[in-house]
């Protein structure tokens, strides 16, 4: 699969979630669950996520829950570094994404 591939995948598979889950609220425990069942079958791939990992996409919320809240030294900014920081690092990082 493609780099940009894994990143529509993925995105794909959050919508899916939110579509099935509602309004039920989603914990952690829940959210890292889901990243981790999908994301497992691309460990270590080169992945480009686009959009897909902003915090209002459907990855990006269920990244937000499963690795959030940011720090307060890290509260998103502008150019998104306290995002990638606080957020995205962590989710590359425990994915092995590269």
């Amino acid at each position: 699969m493609g780099n940009h591939g894994v990143g529509r995948a993925m995105g794909a598979a959050a919508r899916g979630f939110w579509a099935g889950n509602g309004d039920a609220p989603v914990t952690k425990e829940k959210a890292l669950a889901v990243l981790d069942a999908v994301a497992e079958r691309f460990r270590g791939a080169d992945a480009e996520f686009e959009d897909e990992t902003l915090p209002d996409e459907p990855l990006g919320r269920l990244m937000a829950i499963a690795f959030g809240p940011l720090p307060p030294d890290q509260e998103p900014d502008d150019d998104g570094e306290g995002w990638y920081e606080g957020i995205e690092r962590p989710f590359r990082d425990r994915y092995e994404f590269c």
